[in-house]
């Protein structure tokens, strides 16, 4: 089989979508976190804001108002810090500019300047096609994404996942066998 060459730029692809991607996989296989743990844990923060602010309000009015700040407080945070990341990622050496990106049987092969490095199908779960681009997982929450825009058209990304799908089995069995 031939080895397969695009060139990509990982600012091209839609980090939203690839996230959604990864996300859906987690759901899918059933590895997303629990919301008992979350909701326990926010019963606990509003218990302790309850007994802090109970000798001056009512206690419902102690329960609203710590509700209210523990939501507007996680949804700030939550959104400053996926934010923060998500340009810390975007803007990293590595990612800006081509990479050339070779898939073998062997693994995956990326270049761009100043790294080359090889990826072995061993060492990679998954990879998912989107409409945005070909997403390869590396963990739950890790992928190396290649623009739709690098392959001729969804047809040809459709194929090359589906060969790294085999390629992946085949190497996981190999891992099995020795």
């Amino acid at each position: 089989m031939a080895d397969y060459v695009f060139q990509s730029e990982f600012k091209n692809v839609e980090m939203s979508e690839a996230c959604e991607a990864l996300t859906q996989r987690r759901r899918d296989l059933g590895k997303s976190r629990p919301g008992w743990l979350v909701n326990m844990a926010l019963a606990i923060i509003a218990a302790g804001a309850v007994v802090l602010y109970k000798s001056a309000i009512t206690l419902e009015q102690a329960i609203i108002i710590a509700l209210l700040l523990i939501l507007i407080g996680l949804v700030a945070f939550g959104t400053v810090s996926s934010k923060k990341a998500q340009t810390a990622m975007h803007n990293a050496p590595i990612r800006v500019g081509p990479t050339k990106i070779r898939f073998s049987p062997e693994g995956y092969h990326m270049e761009h300047p100043g790294v080359t490095s090889l990826t072995r199908w061993s060492h990679i779960p998954d990879v998912i096609a989107t409409p945005h681009g070909l997403i390869i997982v590396h963990s739950d929450y890790e992928y190396y994404p290649v623009e739709a825009k690098a392959f001729r058209d969804e047809t040809e990304m459709e194929a090359v996942a589906n060969q790294i799908k085999i390629w992946i089995a085949a190497a996981q069995t190999a891992d099995a066998d020795s």
